[in-house]
């Protein structure tokens, strides 16, 4: 009996972590263009993210982060190699019916 229950306890924990993997949605950030180099701008479009209206960009290369209400934005990383790009998207007010999205990749720039 305790085999059985054993088993039963891992199946049931097994699909929690499942659901919980499948629920989060993957991050739809776009950028172009698709490859990335070094002195050439970027421009990432957050335009997936459903009724934000304020966006923060952490572009993971220790360059400030940007708070801004357009949906899409340039940046210019100076040096070669992997970032994980953040963007935070929500409502201008908190009374309004959107959430808080946050989302990110990983890029290389080369």
């Amino acid at each position: 009996m305790a085999r059985y229950t054993t088993i039963i306890l891992i199946y049931i924990l097994f699909t929690r972590i499942l659901i919980f993997c499948s629920n989060r949605a993957p991050a739809c950030f776009t950028w172009s263009p698709e490859t990335i180099t070094t002195k050439a701008p970027v421009k990432f479009n957050a335009a997936c993210i459903e009724k934000a209206s304020q966006f923060r960009w952490d572009f993971g290369d220790s360059s400030a982060i940007i708070i801004t209400t357009s949906l899409t934005i340039d940046h210019l990383y100076s040096t070669p190699g992997v970032y994980s790009v953040t963007v935070t998207g929500k409502p201008l007010n908190t009374s309004s019916a959107g959430k808080t999205t946050v989302q990110t990749k990983i890029i290389t720039v080369n």
